[in-house]
């Protein structure tokens, strides 16, 4: 834990909704306390946001920001994090996106370890996971995914989906600020540059006809329409082409959304749920397991659709540009290769203008502009204040 102001940081910091002209900075506190951010355009962090409003879960949103431009930020205790810490927003234009991805961390903490080593070295833009963040929704497991991953995290934004050992969902709601689309934070789109992540919860219903499906199938045809998205990802815990022994595949998700998969031109589905790794391709569309993020491995039987299967604790790195993606799975520790592929598909169009841009020419300190709520949530007795600062560059 980092000491901070008379109160230890129980999670955190992490970056979470990284856009091209705005980020937020989450962390928590075993305390309430008046919320403090430094942070800027260069390591001196030379801004600072505080609210002194007590609260113990902390997330400040930074707005106004140039686009593919590194930020900086701290905490109090700069010390403790080695310093500042960068982030860089998105670009607002195509170029290269590198997307890391595993799944199902739970219990082997050295394995988890040397996954999110794996990852941080492959210097990806965002990570996606799977699902089964955690063995359990105890909180001492929270704390303990956060300072694994915590390297990764400080600079870099997770996108992920609800596993089975995350039960109902309502820490996992909490921690993760996601797009509030279809399912409040639980199943969502995502955009990074042209690659759209379509995220889901397999925990809900997916029979044709329910509420996700239906999100699901106006997502995607609206994707398929959108001239600026030039590939197509599918998150979800329980994949519909899997042959490990821990689960198998999911058939309710291959009966309701696979052929929606296949109607809108999904590229790749990635799963976790069973703990290995597992490649298919069924009528074009590309079906990735990837569990092996530190729970106990489970073995792979194979079936008709089995391309590429191994054991192994492991991540995967997507490399897209332009019309290009380049997916690699590679085994943790050794980095041995155990899978890669390449897709093409159409160019897309350049991305929209955002009919809103940050100013850019305002007073050089400006004073922020921010609203700021504390609440008590009983089930897990956080308070929680979120605050928007909306500022030009510093």
């Amino acid at each position: 834990m980092l000491a901070l102001r008379a109160a230890a940081v129980t999670i955190g910091p992490y970056v979470q909704a990284v856009g091209p002209y705005e980020l937020t900075v989450c962390w928590e506190t075993d305390a309430a306390v008046p919320t403090r951010l430094h942070w800027g355009a260069s390591q001196d962090c030379s801004v600072t946001y505080e609210d002194a409003l007590p609260a113990t879960r902390h997330e400040v949103s930074l707005s106004g920001l140039r686009a593919a431009t590194i930020y900086w930020y701290r905490l109090d205790d700069a010390g403790a994090l080695g310093g500042a810490v960068p982030v860089r927003t998105q670009p607002d234009h195509p170029g290269p996106v590198r997307v890391g991805a595993f799944g199902d961390t739970r219990t082997n903490d050295a394995a988890h370890a040397q996954v999110v080593a794996d990852l941080l070295a492959d210097n990806p833009d965002l990570v996606l996971h799977t699902g089964d963040l955690v063995a359990s929704v105890s909180e001492s497991y929270w704390q303990t995914f956060f300072r694994i991953e915590a390297t990764l995290l400080r600079s870099v934004p997770i996108y992920p989906v609800l596993g089975n050992h995350e039960r109902n969902g309502s820490r996992y709601v909490q921690l993760f600020v996601l797009p509030q689309q279809g399912g409040q934070r639980r199943y969502y789109e995502a955009r990074w540059g042209t690659v759209s992540v379509v995220a889901l919860d397999t925990n809900q219903a997916v029979a044709e006809g329910s509420a996700q499906w239906r999100w699901l199938a106006s997502t995607l045809a609206a994707l398929a329409g959108d001239p600026g998205v030039s590939f197509r990802i599918v998150l979800l815990h329980h994949g519909p082409f899997d042959s490990g022994s821990g689960h198998g595949s999911n058939l309710d998700v291959r009966s309701a959304m696979v052929p929606l998969f296949q109607s809108y031109g999904v590229d790749i589905v990635v799963s976790g749920h069973n703990h290995d790794y597992e490649r298919s391709t069924v009528n074009g569309v590309k079906y990735v397991v990837t569990g092996g993020g530190g729970a106990p491995l489970d073995t792979v039987t194979g079936a008709w659709w089995t391309e590429v299967a191994t054991s192994s604790y492991h991540h995967c790195l997507l490399e897209i540009g332009g019309t290009s993606l380049h997916f690699t799975a590679c085994e943790a520790g050794t980095g041995r290769v155990i899978d890669e592929f390449s897709l093409e598909r159409g160019a897309a169009s350049p991305m929209p203008t955002a009919t809103t841009t940050p100013a850019e020419t305002a007073t050089p300190t400006p004073t922020p502009t921010a609203t700021a709520t504390a609440t008590t949530t009983p089930t897990t007795e956080i308070t929680r204040a979120r605050r928007r600062v909306q500022r030009t560059e510093p």
